[in-house]
């Protein structure tokens, strides 16, 4: 979907999160309306209803876009923000074999962190203007909690696809690997795809058949959210207690147990929590078109 930004007039794709893999997008072409949301169809291969995020983006051939009534008339209401029609890449009616393999590598990094007091700004502070009480919570380790949780993204993406033909059965096979480690500690993402494509001609060519496979498997590693609020925690404290409770991690406590009313430290709400997901898709279609003699 971000792809598609820019490509098409009146096409809005607006991200909705920096998580890690997360390309996904809202996309918008007639604005925000009241049938079926203001999502446009998405049409891939001719099979509609298609999740535009989960398919290969080194499969694609063309897209295209549908704004006006022409695509209601075909596809009914839900065509009413639109259609994208999406067409993937085909086998060759040629005899030889091509093998491409593409291969990506890219870096993220924080443009820029959020300015907070440092360490020594807070404790000369709460000792100028602060209560004895208050005084009395100040720690004195330096910390920079947002350095802390925050790391530098590393992104690989390989594809190899081998496209012929054999006499009139032209196919294209190609695999896919993603992998999305995100700018938050242990956030991952990992995509593997796997797309078949056939158009045999059979009968004398007279017979024409479109058939069209993929399988899609993903899984992340999502990293607790709550460490991107609790990252403004107070600088004067240190990571790690030097204790076995709470894992070793620096809380504020009451009663020994965390204080409700404080924020978590943030590295401990990664490093403890485990939020795994893992999803497999398959979309298959054909089409068979026969001319009578």
């Amino acid at each position: 979907s971000s792809a598609l930004t820019g490509l098409v007039p009146g096409l809005q794709a607006v991200q909705s999160s920096g998580m890690a893999g997360n390309n996904e997008a809202s996309l918008i072409i007639r604005g925000l309306g009241t049938v079926n949301n203001a999502s446009p169809l998405i049409v891939v291969d001719g099979m509609p209803d298609v999740d535009i995020n989960r398919i290969n983006l080194n499969d694609v051939e063309t897209i295209s876009v549908l704004k006006d009534a022409t695509s209601a008339s075909v596809y009914g209401s839900r065509a009413a923000n639109g259609v994208i029609l999406i067409t993937t890449k085909r086998g060759s009616a040629a005899n030889d074999v091509k093998v491409v393999l593409d291969s990506k590598t890219s870096v993220s990094t924080i443009a820029k962190y959020f300015d907070v007091l440092s360490a020594d700004s807070l404790r000369s502070l709460v000792n100028t203007i602060g209560t004895a009480q208050q005084q009395n919570l100040l720690g004195t380790a330096s910390t920079d909690w947002q350095r802390e949780v925050f790391r530098r993204s590393l992104i690989t993406d390989n594809n190899v696809s081998i496209t012929g033909g054999i006499k009139n059965f032209p196919y294209r096979l190609s695999i896919g690997n993603r992998i999305d480690n995100g700018i938050l500690k242990r956030d991952q993402f990992q995509r593997t795809s796997v797309s078949l494509n056939m158009n045999p001609s059979l009968l004398d060519k007279t017979l024409q058949i479109e058939a069209n496979m993929k399988y899609v498997q993903t899984g992340s590693f999502f990293a607790n959210r709550g460490a991107l609020g609790a990252a403004f925690f107070d600088p004067t404290q240190p990571v790690y207690s030097g204790s076995e409770a709470f894992g070793g991690y620096f809380e504020w406590t009451d009663n020994n147990k965390p204080n409700v009313l404080s924020a978590r430290n943030p590295l401990g709400l990664i490093e403890q929590s485990t939020d795994k997901s893992r999803v497999n898709r398959a979309i298959a279609n054909a089409k068979l078109t026969y001319n009578l003699p």
